[in-house]
């Protein structure tokens, strides 16, 4: 607040400007001024925290905030972490700036991917995949063709580390 007094402190044609800190927007008239009823021509204006856009949780992951001038307004921090066997894709921790921004992107979490397998020569392969691509939890059943033995797992599944838990198997001739 600044204020300039013609004919002493807060008495009639006083007038008072305000601005508000750095993160904070000025909710009504930026001047008021003393009137000759001794009266202030509008409302004393407040200063409120920028406000950014609310975050929501990633899918497999959780959220932890904190709010120090309010829900998601400036100087709110996020911090986020991803369920076991997902990666975390983006900033761990974003902070609401002054402007009303978040510092970064909300990041997302993801399954880590394993490589794409073949078919066996002489054998058929039916994947199911839980989640979308061939990721976490996607798994493979193989079988040979008439004539043919099977050699290795019957089934492979992708673990949480992006590898599968068994070799592709073979069909050998009898």
């Amino acid at each position: 607040m600044n204020c300039v007094h013609a004919l002493g402190d807060f008495q009639y044609n006083s007038s008072c400007s305000f601005h508000c800190e750095e993160g904070f927007i000025l909710n009504g008239a930026n001047t008021v001024l003393c009137n000759a009823l001794g009266e202030w021509t509008v409302p004393v204006p407040t200063c409120a925290a920028v406000a950014c856009e609310i975050l929501q949780r990633p899918s497999y992951g959780r959220m932890n905030c904190v709010h120090a001038l309010g829900d998601f307004q400036y100087n709110s921090s996020c911090s986020f972490h991803c369920e076991e066997d997902f990666i975390l894709n983006g900033a761990n921790t974003v902070l609401c700036n002054a402007l009303g921004e978040w510092t970064f992107p909300t990041p997302t979490c993801a399954a880590l991917l394993c490589e794409v397998l073949q078919r066996p020569s002489y054998g058929r392969m039916n994947c199911v995949h839980a989640l979308g691509d061939i990721q976490y939890n996607s798994s493979c059943s193989f079988h040979c063709e008439e004539g043919f033995i099977l050699q290795g797992s019957e089934k492979v599944l992708c673990q949480a580390s992006g590898e599968w838990s068994d070799p592709t198997p073979t069909c050998a001739g009898n």
